[in-house]
């Protein structure tokens, strides 16, 4: 049975009043299988076509009594969180739900990314508009005579951390500067604020650098290119539209800790071996065309978040 607009703007007040914040993809998923509006068939059903469109014209219908907050994700915890529901298919949902904690666990711990943090922060910087990134010059210049007094203060691995920071400053913010730090400038200001003991002169300078980092370097924008980094190691994502294809390495390692699920999975074939005439050639794993439906382009897409607004 179908429900019109104002049915369903009702339903979705009142989950949000129950959950409080929620991804819009799972609050439809929740509203989808209350009322009953997944279709049979294709695996294991879909949510209807029709409701979710309803669905998001109710949202829209919705206007000011909800807050809605577009975002990129921002680490493996909320890939994991989020992802699933990003798709009609109850089927494609409760594959990710299953195998993607077992790469995300697997990623944190090979610590696996296409490019290094240091490198990501070069590249933020180098998208800022010319005028921002002078500006971020400036205030550096104006950093380092402070960075200088405080070095001079200091000893043992007080001095050595925020040498480094100084080197990074000017890796970053100097044009042309011929110096070079390994590490990124958002690890060393965390390994500067754990010193001790570290005196009020030093540590407002210290202040004043990550408050120039947050500036140029926002902890979204951070956070969310690390993430595509570390999913780009292990994902080739198409340039033209949205497919894209899990790598082998990934697929071995979900065949290694989920086997059964796996090996059950449409299209699956192990090794075999295969007989022409008298003559018997070895064939390799075939994996299922399902686990490139684990990670899409659109994981790298803005994810919408719904909430209350709150009554003035």
């Amino acid at each position: 049975m179908s429900r019109g607009a104002g049915n369903l703007q009702r339903l979705i007040l009142e989950q949000l009043d129950l959950s409080g914040p929620i991804q819009l993809n799972e609050l439809c998923w929740q509203l989808a299988t209350r009322e009953g509006r997944l279709t049979t068939g294709d695996e294991s059903g879909a949510i209807d076509r029709s409701f979710y469109s309803s669905f998001l014209r109710a949202v829209n219908l919705l206007g000011q009594r909800v807050v809605r907050s577009p975002r990129k994700l921002l680490d493996l915890n909320e890939l994991v969180a989020y992802y699933p529901f990003k798709t009609r298919s109850a089927f494609i949902k409760d594959l990710r739900q299953r195998l993607l904690p077992i790469v995300a666990d697997w990623l944190s711990q090979r610590n696996a990314a296409r490019f290094r943090k240091a490198q990501t922060e070069h590249h933020l910087l180098n998208r800022l508009a010319t005028s921002a990134r002078e500006e971020a010059n400036e205030v550096w210049a104006s950093i380092e005579s402070q960075l200088f007094d405080a070095i001079s203060r200091l000893r043992g691995e007080s001095r050595i951390v925020l040498l480094s920071i100084l080197v990074k400053g000017r890796e970053l913010f100097v044009e042309h500067s011929s110096v070079w730090e390994g590490r990124s400038l958002g690890r060393l200001i965390d390994l500067g604020f754990r010193l001790e003991p570290l005196g009020p002169e030093d540590r407002c300078v210290l202040t004043d650098v990550k408050k120039l980092y947050d500036c140029c370097l926002p902890s979204a924008k951070v956070n969310h290119a690390w993430l595509k980094s570390q999913l780009y190691s292990i994902v080739s994502f198409s340039r033209w539209g949205s497919s894209s294809g899990l790598s082998d390495e990934v697929k071995g390692v979900l065949l290694e800790r989920d086997r059964k699920f796996i090996e059950t999975l449409p299209g699956h074939v192990p090794p075999h071996l295969k007989r022409v005439g008298n003559f018997a050639s070895p064939r390799k794993i075939e994996y299922s065309g399902f686990l490139n439906e684990l990670i899409r382009r659109d994981v790298l897409a803005p994810f919408e978040f719904l909430n209350l607004a709150s009554k003035s």
